[in-house]
């Protein structure tokens, strides 16, 4: 697995906090320990209704993770853990395969990232978005 910088690890962060709430379609979340429940009312797809390590945590406490699928059962949902691999060590993945989970599926997420700045040697550049429709308004620096 390749390390990320800084500015990718944000990038992965807030595409997962986007997906996790449904856009701003009215899903809620709670914190339960080291993980955080994602609950959406009206709606079942899994990533709006699942459980997922809290920002920050390179761990999850069995106990918590525990509690926070039982959480998802009893409101109607299918307990399942959702994370981005890129974001957690591959000793979390071994720890979560040792406590009997398995994975249901794995899914590919890409990004696209806009030219920002002066275009390379040899490329032309045909347009430009306006900077109010980036993600951000500046490169973050490489770390």
């Amino acid at each position: 697995m390749d390390v990320l910088n800084r500015h990718e690890r944000e990038m992965l962060r807030r595409i997962q906090s986007y997906l996790h709430k449904g856009g701003d379609s009215g899903g809620v979340s709670e914190q339960v320990g080291t993980v955080d429940v994602y609950f959406h009312p009206k709606a079942r797809d899994s990533v709006m209704n699942c459980v997922t390590p809290h920002q920050g945590v390179a761990w999850v406490n069995r106990d918590d993770l525990e509690d926070g699928l039982v959480a998802l059962e009893r409101l109607g949902r299918t307990p399942r853990l959702i994370f981005l691999e890129s974001l957690f060590p591959e000793a979390f993945q071994q720890q979560l395969h040792l406590s009997g989970l398995e994975y249901e599926a794995e899914q590919t997420v890409m990004v696209y990232e806009p030219l920002i700045g002066p275009a390379p040697a040899g490329e032309t550049i045909f347009g430009r978005l306006p900077d109010d429709c980036l993600l951000y308004t500046s490169p973050s620096p490489r770390d």
